[in-house]
């Protein structure tokens, strides 16, 4: 009996083995997996409001060169989910709805779902965007919509390139990269990760941050950002719009290329130190006002515990 447990075990070992160098010489994501291309197209004459909705899949959208919204779905799945994964697009009216089935339910063993949609808009100027996925990286540029609004429950973001009235973007857990928007009003909501934001133009920015840092470079918009606890630090010109900057836990940094000509700061704190850089002093009091000029911009900024510094960048 015991020799038949030895050469048990004997067979496990080389059969790990085995499956060890089969998953690494042709990749993790290979074993069990086969490929999967698929694609789709629509008209788009016509078409206001555009809504994607995903479980779990890396997105991407690009500016498309026709009149045609222009859909692929790429990547790799484990051999019993290929039947049941299936890209859509349809319309009804002026609306259309793309998505992807992923019906792969509760299964035993290995599963295997790495997919990638890669979606063409013609450039046009839409009503609404919305896009909502569960699980994946999301990468959006050069599209033009009344309003925007995205969601992702887990991976990073990246805007660029936008124009919209209004902007809406909510991230549960992952870091998010906005660059060179234009919008009326923009909102950032992220739970879990770093929030960067440069080049953005608005009449107001509200930014909410729940673990994780805010990075605001060349912002030209009022500005209210709140942090349960990670860093906030703005890089622009000039403080020419209002600020209410708050953080539970964390520094406060505003960097400017030209000493503030009319601002009025306001700042307290559980315990930290304001930092005036411009005028080379500190203070380690829990309530102060600084004015610069006839402080004509109020800038309010409020650390639980973290230091405040103004100066040149």
């Amino acid at each position: 009996m015991r020799n038949w447990i030895i050469i048990a075990l004997i067979l496990l070992v080389v059969g790990l083995v085995g499956a060890g160098r089969t998953m690494g010489n042709e990749g993790f994501f290979n074993f069990g997996s086969v490929e999967i291309d698929q694609q789709q197209a629509m008209d788009a004459t016509g078409v206001k409001h555009i809504v994607l909705s995903f479980n779990s899949l890396d997105v991407t959208t690009v500016k498309g060169s026709t009149n045609e919204i222009k859909a692929s779905l790429t990547g790799k799945v484990s051999k019993k989910f290929l039947e049941s994964t299936k890209l859509n697009i349809s319309r009804k009216a002026d609306t259309i709805t793309v998505s992807v089935d992923t019906k792969n339910g509760f299964t035993f063993g290995l599963s295997i779902l790495d997919l990638e949609l890669r979606l063409e808009l013609p450039e046009q100027q839409y009503e609404s965007i919305t896009m909502d996925n569960g699980s994946g990286n999301i990468n959006v540029a050069e599209l033009a919509a009344q309003t925007i609004k995205i969601k992702n429950s887990s991976g990073n973001v990246q805007l660029n390139k936008l124009t919209a009235n209004k902007l809406t973007l909510n991230v549960s857990s992952g870091s998010s990269q906005v660059t060179n928007v234009s919008a009326n009003s923009a909102e950032l909501d992220g739970y879990s990760g770093n929030i960067t934001i440069e080049k953005l133009t608005a009449q107001k920015l509200s930014v909410k941050a729940g673990s994780g840092n805010v990075k605001m470079i060349d912002v030209d918009a009022e500005l209210v950002v709140k942090a349960a606890s990670g860093n906030i630090r703005a890089e622009q010109q000039d403080i020419k719009r209002p600020m209410d900057l708050s953080t539970g836990s964390g520094n406060v940094t505003i960097n400017t290329d030209e000493k503030p000509a009319s601002v009025e700061f306001n700042f307290t704190a559980g315990s930290g130190t304001f930092r005036n850089q411009w005028d080379k002093n500190s203070n380690d009091d829990h309530k102060q006002n600084i004015r610069f000029g006839d402080g004509s911009t109020p800038v309010r900024v409020h650390t639980g515990s973290g230091n405040f510094t103004i100066g040149g960048r």
